[in-house]
Parts: C-alpha cells; sequence; structure tokens
C-alpha cells in the first residue's frame, strides 16, 4: 500500500510539474500563471519585481509583486515596453493588496496587449506604489524569453 501511495504521489507531482500549473493569488481569488519572472530594480533604494502573466477564462491579466517595506501598495498605472519598442499601458489595477511584506496587484490585458507580449520580450516596466506618497519605479528583464514561456502558457493551459 505505502509503494502505491508514493507511486500516485510521484504521477500527481509529474503531472503538476509537466502542466506548469501555478496560482497567482490576490484577495479572495486566484488565477493559473505562469512562474515568476523577476526583474531587476533599476533603482538602488528599489526590490526586484515579480511579474506573472495570468488568465481568467480566455481574458489575459498580468500580477505583479514587490517587496513593501512601509506598507506600501500598488497606485496607478503598469507601464510594460517591449523589445520592439511597443509600449502596453495597464491603466488601473484591478486589486491591490499588501499581504506578508509584499504589494500585490493584478491588471487586465486587451488581447492586443497579449498578443504583443507573445511575439516581443519584456524589457522594462514601470510601476508606482503609494504610501506617503506616490514613488515610481522600475524593474528590467536580464534575459529572461518572455514572450516564448507567455505563448507557451496559453497554447498549454
Amino acid at each position: 500500500m505505502k509503494k502505491f501511495l508514493i507511486i500516485i504521489t510521484a504521477v500527481l507531482f509529474v503531472n503538476l510539474t509537466a502542466n506548469g500549473q501555478n496560482l497567482f493569488i490576490i484577495g479572495e481569488k486566484s488565477y493559473p500563471s505562469t512562474e515568476a519572472i523577476t526583474l531587476e530594480s533599476n533603482s538602488d533604494s528599489g526590490y526586484e519585481l515579480n511579474v506573472f502573466i495570468a488568465k481568467h477564462s480566455t481574458e489575459g491579466l498580468i500580477g505583479v509583486s514587490t517587496k513593501s517595506v512601509l506598507g506600501e501598495e500598488f497606485s496607478g498605472k503598469l507601464i510594460i515596453y517591449l523589445e520592439d519598442g511597443n509600449v502596453l499601458i495597464c491603466t488601473k489595477s484591478d486589486a491591490s493588496e499588501k499581504v506578508d511584506d509584499r504589494a500585490i496587484a493584478l491588471y487586465k490585458l486587451s488581447g492586443d496587449q497579449l498578443d504583443k507580449l507573445k511575439t516581443s520580450d519584456i524589457n522594462t516596466v514601470k510601476y508606482s506604489k503609494t504610501w506617503l506618497s506616490e514613488q515610481t519605479y522600475s524593474a528590467s528583464n536580464n534575459g529572461i524569453e518572455t514572450s516564448t514561456l507567455i505563448s507557451d502558457f496559453f497554447k498549454i493551459n
């Protein structure tokens, strides 16, 4: 019986790993997502930015997460600069919160924005966080092929 349970556990683990199933969790909702795409801060006083491409039904979403020392939360728009020169602007987050010393936010992507993310890598993301005042930060990609990751995620899921 013990051997059987080990085999079943191994099969389930392989299936979950093979499907690359991750979840972006915010508020009382969770969305299937890519693994974190970690972008490096361009500020000496900034923190790395984790980007997640998620989906709800056929809708594309982008989740972001970064360290929040003083209780800052994401505010305003998210600007995504792509390698091919396109600039994607997500004007307002659908959800934003602070959990476990991390600021987390979720933005909707239009179909056109999602298509562009599938064909060109993310270069830089600019975002704002607010506590007592609004501060703007940016974080850049250091060689992660985000377009391939995003295309593959939408083919599998």
